[in-house]
């Protein structure tokens, strides 16, 4: 049975800042590699002619020296290896935010290279998890043990009963919500089929499936929502529906747009589209109230919302180098 109610499932990506080959070149980095340098020298030499001199035994015997020459420069390597594991750890940023969406392809491709590209800028990772279930977001972002810093979800959508972001609201959560990304419903037919609208596809066999996947009851919802009069044909997935449509067995169905792209036969000349603006998903992007890194997570919503609005960024994602 079609339901939007699907058991939670977590898919989570983690982003860790890439290694930048001019870090050299940052003034703070040399500053802070000359300071360094110097401590570890000092520490040294005070190790070796203060506290080895006193640990080691005085005796004149060959053995006896060059057992204390060797205890020496043990000692001196595992200084050495001590400051410049102290001084990794302390130059690397340990911030992570975490961000919490829907299981679609905008957020898992787009979404997810241009949260790469922040990640690499501010050195700050990024950990996405999607969630197969909207409803199961809300619960998990409004737990007192939640960890999440940003929400991306919509703010209602009635097809599917779902008002995320207004009961995030309500539960005082999150304090606003910004408008993040589209994702469009596509009306996918044979190409001359007379088609303009939904009610044209009345006396049709229509694609639909109930597979507890996102976007897996779209067709069939509408379907119902509008009380069309047709044939459905079921078929095992989101694809295998555009599968029918190609192979005559159906005539048209409703896919989600990031969904029918990602599919080999979307490009098949003997099909067309038809934008459904009514049935338009909206997301929207929240920073927590509970967040532990508010400064930052700001931050990333800034960011995100300048590329995404900019298109500033190529067809995975990945932010372009502006002119």
């Amino acid at each position: 049975m079609c339901d939007v109610m699907v058991p939670a499932v977590y898919k989570i990506t983690v982003l860790q800042p890439h290694a930048d080959p001019s870090w050299l070149g940052s003034a703070s980095y040399v500053a802070f590699f000359v300071a360094s340098l110097g401590v570890l020298i000092v520490a040294l030499v005070a190790f070796i002619f203060l506290i080895g001199r006193e640990s080691m035994p005085k005796s004149g015997t060959v053995s006896q020296k060059s057992g204390r020459k060797s205890g020496r420069i043990i000692a001196a390597i595992f200084f050495c290896l001590f400051f410049m594991t102290q001084g990794i750890a302390f130059s690397q940023d340990s911030t992570e935010l975490i961000v919490f969406g829907p299981a679609d392809d905008i957020l898992g491709s787009t979404i997810k290279e241009i949260s790469q590209s922040f990640s690499d800028a501010d050195n700050i990772a990024v950990n996405i998890t999607q969630v197969k279930g909207r409803e199961a977001i809300v619960k998990e972002v409004t737990k007192n043990t939640s960890n999440a810093d940003i929400v991306i979800l919509e703010r209602e959508f009635p097809l599917f009963n779902l008002t995320g972001m207004k009961k995030l609201g309500e539960k005082k959560v999150i304090d606003n919500y910004t408008h993040l990304y589209s994702e469009r419903a596509l009306l996918v037919f044979r190409k001359g089929e007379p088609i303009g609208n939904l009610g044209d596809l009345n006396g049709m066999k229509i694609a639909v499936t109930d597979q507890h996947v996102p976007g897996a009851c779209l067709a069939k919802k509408i379907v119902d929502r509008e009380r069309l009069n047709v044939s459905e044909v079921n078929t095992s997935s989101n694809e295998a529906q555009l599968d029918a449509i190609i192979a005559g067995r159906a005539d048209a169905t409703v896919l989600w747009e990031s969904m029918f792209e990602t599919y080999n036969n979307s490009t098949d000349p003997e099909i067309d589209v038809l934008d459904l603006p009514d049935y338009r998903m909206d997301n929207f992007i929240a920073v927590l109230n509970r967040s532990k890194n508010p400064v930052e997570a700001q931050r990333y919503l800034n960011f995100l919302l300048a590329a995404m609005a900019s298109g500033n960024h190529d067809s995975k994602g990945a932010l372009m180098a502006t002119a």
